[in-house]
C-alpha cells in the first residue's frame, strides 16, 4: 500500500500500464458523453413553428407552400384555402400511407423550403409537421395550430372545393 492509500504493486512497469488503460478509459467516456450531449443538440431536426391564422395569412402571401391533410370530405365540408395543396395523409379510419404521402409532398416542396401543415384542428397537422421534422428532415414547417376551424373563426376566405 502506498501512503496515499492506493494499491501498487511491485511491478511499476504494470502500474504505468494500468494508469494509461484508467486514463485512455476516462478520456473516452468523457469524449462520447460530449458528442453525445451535443450531437443531440446538433440533429438535423427542423424547427416546428405553430402559428395562427393570422400568420398563416401572412405566410401564404409570401409564398410558403400549404399542405392540407384532411380528407376529401373535410375540404367539401369547410371549403379549402386558396392556393392550398390538397394531400390526405390519414384517410377516414385514421390509416397512413407515408410513402405514398411523401411522394406527393416532394413534388411540391422540397426539404429546404418552408412548408407549413394545416388539418381540420391542428392534431393531425402537429402529427404531420413532427414527422416531416424528425424522419424526413425538413427544414422549416409550420403547424397551424387550430386548423381550418381557426381559419374559419377568424372570418377568413374560403374557397368551395
Amino acid at each position: 500500500l502506498q501512503p496515499h492509500g492506493r494499491y501498487c504493486s511491485k511491478n511499476r512497469k504494470f502500474d504505468l500500464m494500468w494508469y494509461r488503460f484508467w486514463t485512455l478509459n476516462l478520456i473516452c467516456k468523457l469524449g462520447f458523453f460530449v458528442l453525445f450531449t451535443f450531437g443531440l443538440a446538433l440533429s438535423a431536426k427542423a424547427e416546428i413553428e405553430n402559428i395562427d391564422s393570422y400568420q398563416l395569412r401572412d405566410l401564404i402571401a409570401e409564398g410558403v407552400v400549404v399542405i392540407d391533410v384532411r380528407t376529401e370530405a373535410e375540404w367539401r365540408d369547410t371549403g379549402i384555402i386558396h392556393k392550398s395543396h390538397l394531400i390526405t395523409f390519414f384517410d377516414p379510419d385514421g390509416r397512413y400511407d407515408v410513402k405514398n404521402w411523401m411522394g406527393k409532398l416532394k413534388k411540391i416542396a422540397t426539404k429546404n423550403e418552408p412548408v407549413i401543415i394545416i388539418c381540420r384542428s391542428g392534431r393531425r397537422s402537429l402529427i404531420v409537421a413532427e414527422y416531416l421534422s424528425e424522419n424526413e428532415g425538413y427544414n422549416k414547417v409550420y403547424n397551424a395550430v387550430a386548423g381550418i376551424n381557426g381559419w374559419n373563426r377568424a372570418k377568413l376566405n374560403l374557397e368551395d372545393f
